[in-house]
């Protein structure tokens, strides 16, 4: 019986140790030190693994589990490893659900080679271990006799009772911690409840600790505490109104339609004349756009770092429901339990709203989110009337422009036609996000834009004529000047992304006609924003001379925000000149309040991340020079908190300019952990429906 008990003992020992030098490694890889905080948190789950390896009864069966189990953790490994390199993110379960949409995006380009190399090894080295443990254990039967079946029993109780004790003395312990802000820090407790920042939290309660925690998280709520409820519906009730006395530009726009574009990878020197360095911008390829930016504003540091459709939600929202909170928009809530998105509010205003994708209805559930999210109606790709045969492949994409004016009816509604109802034309907000430009940018026979527009991007009109006639636009020849030293196959790649941006303007100019021809362009305020950068083969790092791993490098992810405002264009301050542009540091948080600022809709500010641009800045520094300087942090899924200067993945660690002082990093924490305080707070409007007892505007 006593070998037995000992060859039982072996693969238990066997996995806490080999599962303990995994999390070392991969501890030492993202560079958070060797061991977790709460070590003995995450040595408590090990354990209670550990027991159920300890309890299976036949040998084979124990040695699958014990493989299957530090195989996951070797995939956790690269998939931390990887997300940590690329974006500053870690992986979390709430990716699971998204995992076909994530997948369908992913190259070569986004693979280390090197690292699956290293990590079959090491797995490999784990399963000779195992079998080598398992052949032993082989020698020995195991007869299940009554004193045998006593002692196992006892041994695991013994075992999972330790392990057990342990686990709910250190999370009472980490739950007795402050609800938030600690010592300047975000809490314990806070991070146990939240997965708002993922390396801190994987820090602090190492992988098995933040997987757990992440798992409760997920898959129900463990914050069910009235003391939350009430605080977050105090916080509501107690906020200030946005109205006319915060900004000279409140409705300006009032009574406008509404169109917001969301363009994929969206660059600015993919508006310019090929001069990337100098930002310059033209019309020559982009007519469309630059029109539009000649009629109104400009945002010259809007600055985003999130997933597509984060970016998007955001726009809309002017937060996002992560994790297990769009769980709850999808599966158990009503659109009414959401009346502070911004379709929801200008229904409330007389508005027809509709969303468009040029993409799969069910691409990140679109087709269960957005009717919840406030939009009456969504159109996708794959909707019959826009001529859909039901074949899909990725990076088969229609031209933009075809997209358009199949939709066009129901993107400018006929009843929005001024020159036919007049003062009784409806109003709209149309929500479009574009799909063509996305990536990658290697030859694609299958993206309509990039074989449309390619040779139009290169010679522009004389793209027809024989080569000999051909004559190359002022665009292609600054990139082939500057960048023949990358070679054939970087402008061939630039050449195609530049192509779909070709055929985003076209989109845009069948839209401006279409409003010209209703006679209500001057009465349409038009958003246009990009996600995220055009990081594909790593062509922005490329085009701005950024390394990979400078992933939160301001000028890598500042790209554009225009916006068409008749208002805007016709605003002169006081000494007379026109507002054309800001260089405030600004996101997509930013966009919601000002449209309602724009439109002269008064609404909660604490109900919203950002501030309307057209406002003072809520949170300034002042220097040694006492000079007021502004302090915007953003905050991303998947990067953590950044402003101008300063930004942090886990609250702990802070990365900043030569020009930070101690002055401005103390007031950088002390927004931070307001920021993180006034998310907590709208989550629990996702959650718990908690809008319902905010007072309304």
């Amino acid at each position: 019986m006593l070998k037995n008990i000992k060859y039982k003992f072996g693969f238990l020992t066997y996995y806490i140790i080999v599962a303990i030098f995994l999390e070392i490694a991969m501890f030492i890889s993202l560079d958070i030190g060797l061991f977790p905080k709460y070590w003995l948190y995450d040595f408590s789950i090990i354990l209670m693994i550990a027991g159920l390896i300890f309890i299976i009864p036949n040998y084979v069966i124990q040695a699958i589990f014990t493989a299957i189990m530090l195989g996951i953790q070797v995939l956790l490994f690269y998939l931390n490893f990887t997300l940590y390199s690329l974006y500053g993110d870690i992986f979390s379960l709430d990716m699971i659900t998204l995992f076909k949409e994530a997948a369908k995006a992913v190259t070569s380009d986004f693979t280390y080679i090197w690292l699956i190399v290293a990590l079959v090894v090491v797995y490999i080295s784990i399963i000779i271990g195992i079998v080598f443990i398992a052949k032993r254990r082989k020698r020995y039967p195991i007869s299940f006799k009554k004193n045998f079946t006593v002692a196992v029993v006892m041994v695991l109780c013994i075992i999972q009772g330790f392990a057990s004790s342990i686990y709910v003395s250190e999370r009472n312990n980490i739950k007795s911690t402050k609800n938030i802000v600690e010592a300047g820090q975000v809490s314990d407790s806070f991070l146990m409840d939240t997965s708002m920042l993922k390396l801190a939290s994987l820090k602090t309660f190492g992988l098995f600790g933040y997987y757990t925690n992440n798992l409760l998280n997920t898959v129900w709520n463990t914050n069910t505490n009235n003391e939350l409820l009430d605080a977050a519906i105090n916080y509501f009730n107690n906020a200030d109104v946005h109205d006319e006395e915060d900004s000279e530009l409140f409705g300006v726009d009032e009574g406008n339609n509404v169109i917001m574009i969301m363009v994929e990878s969206l660059e600015w020197f993919a508006l310019c004349d090929g001069t990337f360095n100098s930002r310059i911008l033209s019309d020559e390829l982009t007519p469309n756009i630059y029109s539009l930016i000649q009629d109104g504003f400009i945002a010259t540091d809007f600055f985003a770092k999130s997933k597509t459709n984060i970016s998007e939600g955001i726009g809309f929202i002017g937060s996002y429901p992560i994790g297990k909170y769009m769980e709850q928009v999808t599966k158990n809530s009503d659109a009414s339990q959401y009346d502070f998105t911004l379709p929801n509010i200008l229904s409330e205003h007389g508005y027809s709203t509709a969303y468009f994708h040029t993409n799969e209805s069910t691409y990140y559930e679109r087709n269960k989110t957005h009717t919840k999210l406030g939009f009456d109606n969504i159109y996708c790709w794959d909707y019959e009337e826009f001529g859909y045969d039901g074949g899909f492949k990725w990076g088969n994409w229609i031209k933009e422009e075809d997209f358009v004016y199949s939709a066009m009816d129901y993107m400018i509604p006929e009843k929005a036609n001024k020159s036919v109802y007049g003062e009784d034309a409806e109003k709209f907000f149309t929500f479009y996000t574009t799909v063509s430009s996305h990536g990658p940018y290697d030859n694609n026979s299958n993206n309509a834009d990039q074989v449309e527009y390619k040779d139009y991007v290169m010679y522009g009109e004389t793209c027809e004529l024989e080569d000999e006639n051909k004559v190359k636009t002022k665009w292609y020849e600054n990139v082939c000047e500057a960048y023949e030293d990358k070679g054939e196959e970087f402008i061939n790649r630039l050449v195609n992304y530049q192509a779909t941006i070709v055929g985003l303007d076209r989109a845009i100019g069948a839209l401006i006609d279409k409003l010209k021809e209703y006679e209500i362009y001057d009465d349409t305020t038009i958003i246009i924003y990009s996600d995220h950068n055009a990081y594909y083969h790593n062509l922005s790092n490329d085009i701005k001379e950024v390394e990979v791993a400078d992933y939160m490098d301001i000028d890598l992810n500042t790209i554009p925000l225009i916006i068409k405002s008749n208002g805007i264009f016709n605003y002169t301050n006081e000494d007379g000149d026109r507002l054309v542009s800001t260089d405030r540091f600004c996101s997509a948080y930013d966009l919601l309040p000002t449209v309602l600022d724009l439109l002269g809709i008064k609404f909660n500010k604490r109900l919203y991340i950002g501030n309307s641009l057209f406002t003072s800045i809520p949170d300034v520094y002042i220097n040694e020079m006492g000079q007021a300087e502004e302090i915007i942090i953003y905050y991303s899924l998947t990067g953590g908190l950044i402003s101008q200067e300063v930004y942090t993945l886990d609250m702990t660690r802070f990365y900043y300019t030569d020009f930070v002082t101690v002055g401005y990093l103390d007031k950088f924490k002390e927004v931070a952990n307001e920021t993180l305080r006034k998310l907590n707070y709208i989550y629990t409007l996702y959650v718990y429906g908690t809008y319902h007892y905010v007072i309304p505007i």
